[in-house]
């Protein structure tokens, strides 16, 4: 802020975005401290146009100029449920003031502070663009986060956590780190033999040392038993099916305390994740299982899902979605806890299908980007069983699925644009798609010496009358060949992936 003599400037950091992300991803939690609801600037509020949320955007504007009168208006001007988009950390800061002086660093309790403010960091640091935050009450713990039954996005004037965040069409990716700091144990002690740097000596103002002793140590957050994780998937499961099938989810595998006030990974929840097939397997590989946790000077604990979020956006966007950000350096001044040897990162790869944060030559990398099943140990690949469906498509790979699912809504966008075609006759949908993939063919999506090599267009059977189409593709990602219908569906256009393995 400048002072003059007769007025004020405030400077906004809002920047304006100089180029359309590839792969928003949204990050659902707490932030501490009060908001600055004054703060929203238009570029911020202008999404909320698209979303219909037209109505709480002018609710907000009547308890800004004239205070709130209930609850709903608190929760308003605390900017609670509501999708932000943000472009960069000084945004989030704007808005939150607050967010940098929780009880953080490595003697503040494990668990007493939200994750999200340094995931936040973290994705903008990694080289994330568009991020979309949802901040959720503390008060109302993880049912603020994940409610047990999906909301109705007819409605979203009345979603709550991360069904707003579902909301917007964007978004590829999810992560809620608050839901996994609220998900740990009792009794971790990341750093039991941390030496705090020695303080350096300077002057301090008495009135300062007043208002730093003022300040109260906030208490630990109380940790209630943690979910089964078979509940927490059920939950995610359960909007992406019904609502977001184009979603991923990071989740990291729950923690058991060990007797030293060490950890390990979580034997029924592993157990869990490992056993599971057919459909249900199909649906669990919406998530993308990582492990461990990042401990450092910020904080003792802290989730690995926004610098992940932030890694894979910045790689979307540089070299296109279908590529993996396994063995790259992730940057961040953390380390993973507990620490893996190579033979348990190996065991947790294999089963249940975790990918794991490793300490390279003082890098932080993920190893592989792993996704639950799709190994030797699942029906769908092992000779002489039963086989699921055919239209049951598993996959090993992240990377694999992120691709289909950012097709997916790159048709869907397609469609839209076809919406007003009835004459199964026009050709310009198949110019477009033709159009579409011959665009990704060169940037190197698809592989084949010739256009006609990777992909092949053409028209379903569905009568004289209809208009739909299949499109076999022939990835540059680890697998054999993807095929995707686009086809009206109760007049709108529809894209669906029907098979591929990976």
């Amino acid at each position: 802020m400048l002072t003059f003599a007769d007025a004020r400037v405030f400077l906004n950091p809002a920047p304006v975005a100089p180029r359309q992300p590839v792969l928003p991803v949204a990050l659902v939690g707490h932030v501490p401290g009060a908001a600055r609801p004054e703060r929203l600037s238009r570029a911020l509020r202008e999404p909320w146009h698209g979303l219909g949320l037209q109505q709480r955007e002018q609710q907000l504007d009547h308890a800004l100029a004239n205070g709130p009168a209930g609850d709903d208006d608190d929760a308003l001007l605390a900017l609670h449920h509501l999708p932000l988009a943000l472009d960069s950390h000084a945004q989030f800061l704007d808005l939150f003031p607050d967010a940098g002086t929780a009880a953080t660093g490595p003697a503040a309790p494990v668990g007493a502070a939200p994750w999200l403010p340094l995931a936040i960091e973290d994705f903008f640091a990694a080289g994330g663009e568009r991020l979309w935050l949802v901040r959720v009450p503390q008060s109302e713990g993880r049912d603020g986060l994940l409610p047990a039954q999906p909301g109705d996005p007819a409605r979203p004037d009345t979603l709550r956590g991360l069904d707003v965040a579902l909301n917007v069409p964007d978004i590829g990716l999810v992560a809620l780190p608050d839901l996994e700091r609220l998900q740990l144990p009792a009794g971790l002690d990341p750093l039991p033999d941390f030496t705090p740097a020695p303080a350096r000596a300077r002057f301090v103002p008495v009135d300062e040392l007043a208002r730093a002793d003022a300040v109260p140590t906030p208490p630990p957050s109380p940790l209630s038993p943690p979910w089964p994780l078979a509940e927490v998937v059920r939950r995610l499961c359960a909007r992406f099916e019904a609502w977001r099938p184009d979603v991923q989810a990071l989740l990291t595998l729950p923690l058991a305390a060990t007797l030293d006030g060490g950890a390990q990974p979580d034997a029924a929840a592993r157990a869990w994740l490992a056993a599971l097939d057919g459909e249900e397997l199909r649906r669990a590989q919406r998530l993308q299982p990582l492990y461990p946790y990042l401990r450092g000077r910020r904080a003792p604990l802290a989730s690995a899902t926004g610098l992940v979020a932030g890694t894979i956006a910045a790689s979307a966007f540089r070299d296109g979605p279908w590529r993996s950000v396994a063995g790259r350096d992730l940057g961040g001044d953390a380390l993973p806890w507990p620490v893996q040897t190579p033979r348990s990162a190996a065991q947790l790869r294999r089963s249940p299908g975790v990918g794991v944060l490793l300490a390279r030559d003082g890098r932080l990398v993920l190893d592989d980007e792993r996704l639950p099943g799709g190994l030797p140990d699942t029906r769908a690949e092992q000779p002489g069983l039963p086989q699921p469906p055919a239209r049951t498509a598993y996959y090993r790979s992240a990377e694999v699925l992120r691709f289909v699912n950012w097709l997916l809504r790159r048709l869907d966008a397609l469609g839209q644009r076809l919406v007003f075609v009835s004459d199964p006759d026009d050709p310009r949908p198949a110019l477009l798609l033709e159009d579409f993939f011959a665009r990704l063919h060169a940037l190197g999506a698809l592989r084949g010496a010739r256009f006609e090599d990777a992909c092949t267009i053409r028209r379903a059977a569905t009568g004289a009358a209809a208009l739909a189409f299949e499109i076999e593709i022939a990835p540059a990602v680890p697998v054999d060949a993807i095929t995707l219908t686009l086809a009206p569906v109760d007049g709108d256009w529809r894209a669906q992936a029907v098979a591929g393995r990976g």
